[in-house]
Parts: C-alpha cells; structure tokens; sequence
C-alpha cells in the first residue's frame, strides 16, 4: 500500500471513535453545565445577599425617615409654639407699652388735679381725661347731696336723659353702684343707658358717680387699661372734687366772716 492510497478504518474501530468523541463532548457539556450551576448558584447567593441588604437598607431607610419624620414634626410644632409665644408677647408687650403710656398720661393728669383748689378747674380736668384716655363722648360727673341722700350731676356731656331729676342712692343702676361701692360695667346696655358707673370713693364712703353712656367710634367695650384707668381715676377725682369743694365752701364763709368783721369794724372818729 502506498501513502497516496487513502487510509481505511475497519467499521469496529471508526464505531469506537465516534463513540469516545461523544463521550469526550459529553463529559466537556458536563463539566461546562456543572461550572455554570456553580456560578448561577454564587450568582443566586449574591443576588439573595443583595436583596437581603437592600431589605435590611430599605427598613432601615424606612425607620431613618419615620425618625425624621417625627423629628420634622416635633420642629414644626416647637415653630408654631415658638412663633405662638413670640405673637403673644409681642401682644403683651404693645399692651404693657399701652398700658404704662396711659398710666403716665394719668400721673401727669392726676398732678393736674392736685394742683389747684379750683372746683370748676377741676371738673375741667376730669372732663379732659375722661375724652382723652377713657375714650368717653357722652358721661357725667355726679356728687353725693348728703342732705338728700341724692346724686345730683355737676357736669354732663352729652344727653341729660340718662339722669333722672332725682338719683337715690341704692336706687337704679347709678344709684345701687354708688351704694354698693362697686363699679358697674354692661357692655350690652340699651342706646341712653350708661355702659358704666364708677363709684367716686374716700376711704370706702362713696361721694359720687363717673357715670359714661357712650364711647367715642362706636365702641361699647371697655378693655383691661380702660378699667384701670377708670379705677385710678376714681379715686383722685372723688379726693380733688371734694377737697376743692370743701375749700370753695370755707373760702366763701371766710369771705364772708371778714366781710362781716369789717362791718363791725368801728368808724374813725371825726376830727
């Protein structure tokens, strides 16, 4: 046989070629397939680690924002609490501002009252505060008549109608506050009817009635400063009016006496 001639395998030993071959592919498929289940399963177990993390991560996230969450709305209500607090002392204070400048007004006022013995200077100035730190537009001054037990209006703004010719004392609304000593405020009093009565007091007596029937711009309510101020009033009012009066009163009878001492005076002797 020469090298040209092709070379022939008997059928038995070709078989087992091919069979080996399939083998070979076969153990090689395995191999490969056992090498790819080893990486699907480290795959498997790196997904699954991710997921747990990220699990582990979105609860941990979840329960960071509910901290934050409740932090955010601890802030915002402390804001509002703040923001509250800062409103009302703002409030206060523009109140307490109000309040001392009105106390000073009343100091210099009351000073005023103090000053003179003039009775209708100090009606005057009554009249005054009463317009320029009360806010009154229609009221009336009224003193005690002892001898009748009646309260008799020395100086009226505004109506005479609320002032009946004859105020008892413990009788209608001025006179059960003048007898009771007690101020009386009633906002809802009907138009002519006085929104307040404050007792004129010395030592507890009661000598006479800021009576007010009407607020200038319509208002009917009287705040805390206006009450204080009413009350403070009240007192150096009813100590000025009675002492200008009762010095008005012996002034007079002074006059009088001397007048009458210079009638008896003897005459000059003639020459």
């Amino acid at each position: 046989m020469t090298d040209r001639e092709p070379r022939t395998f008997p059928k038995g030993e070709e078989l087992l070629d091919i069979l080996q071959r399939g083998r070979r592919f076969t153990e090689d498929l395995l191999a490969e397939n056992e090498r790819l289940r080893f990486q699907m399963v480290g795959v498997e177990s790196e997904l699954l680690k991710a997921q747990n993390a990220l699990a582990n991560a979105t609860v941990h996230s979840a329960e960071e924002a509910t901290q934050l969450r409740a932090r955010l709305e601890h802030l915002e209500k402390r804001y509002a609490e703040a923001a509250a607090e800062n409103q009302d002392f703002a409030q206060r204070y523009s109140e307490v501002s109000q309040e001392n400048e009105s106390l000073a007004n009343l100091y210099v006022a009351s000073h005023r009252l103090h000053s003179t013995l003039d009775p209708k200077e100090v009606t005057e100035i009554i009249c005054e505060i009463m317009v320029e730190l009360v806010g009154a537009e229609d009221f009336g001054i009224l003193l005690v008549d002892e001898r009748t037990n009646e309260l008799a209006p020395i100086r009226v703004e505004g109506p005479l109608q609320p002032y009946p010719p004859h105020i008892l004392i413990g009788k209608g609304v001025i006179g059960m506050a003048v007898a009771q000593g007690t101020p009386h405020y009633d906002e809802s009093a009907p138009e002519g009817a006085p929104l307040a009565v404050i007792p004129l007091q010395i030592k507890g007596h009661s000598v006479g009635a800021l009576v007010i029937v009407k607020l200038l711009h319509g208002k009917r309510r009287f705040d805390a400063i206006a009450k204080e101020l009413l009350s403070l009033l009240a007192g150096h009012a009813a100590t000025a009016l009675v002492s200008s009066r009762l010095y008005s009163s012996v002034d007079r009878k002074l006059r009088t006496i001397e007048s009458f001492l210079e009638l008896l005076k003897p005459l000059p002797a003639r020459a």
